[in-house]
């Protein structure tokens, strides 16, 4: 009874996410979906992405970049498992931007996670997706000072985000774009 309420409680606290996060509520989502993660190690690998998703996003937007790169290695091994290219490209979307981000800044790591990101988001055929993983590459060319690059990357990331109709992903891209053009 436990494992299966552990599993319940995985699956909602990753289909909360987004819910969390545009009301304002990161920390919670974050520590709720952490601690279920750390209960349910036996939990089935579908349920344990879920909230795996949860926990690297969220430790990317605290800026916890590390917790971000680690829990995506688990994140990635158990969506290549289940056939997730979705999943995939969320968690090595996120888990690069942990990679840029830490103090070691793992540029090339971050590129070969972007890299197979994008490729499992046209894959999965998901815009959005596809629009983060272009966020994430554009960090690396940025990060490396390829700015021309970087901005070609941010234009097809804006495309993608209208075709995907995501309003929070085309105002980061956007956010992002007006910084390059300063």
């Amino acid at each position: 009874e436990h494992e299966r309420s552990t599993a319940d409680g995985l699956l909602i606290a990753g289909s909360l996410f987004w819910f969390w996060i545009y009301r304002g509520h990161l920390a919670e989502a974050y520590e709720t979906s952490r601690r279920l993660v750390a209960a349910g190690a036996h939990a089935p690998p579908a349920a344990r992405l879920r909230a795996l998703r949860t926990v690297i996003a969220g430790a990317n937007y605290l800026l916890e970049n590390a917790v971000s790169a680690d829990a995506a290695h688990e994140g990635a091994e158990l969506a290549r498992e289940l056939g997730d290219d979705r999943g995939l490209a969320f968690v090595l979307t996120f888990g690069a931007f942990g990679l840029i981000y830490t103090p070691e800044r793992d540029l090339s790591g971050a590129r070969e996670w972007a890299d197979e990101a994008l490729a499992a988001a046209r894959r999965a055929d998901a815009p959005a997706e596809i629009g983060r993983a272009l966020w994430a590459l554009q960090g690396v060319e940025a990060e490396e000072g390829n700015r021309d690059a970087s901005l070609g990357i941010l234009r097809q990331g804006l495309a993608m985000a209208a075709a995907s109709q995501s309003p929070p992903l085309a105002a980061t891209l956007h956010v992002r774009l007006g910084a390059h053009t300063r």
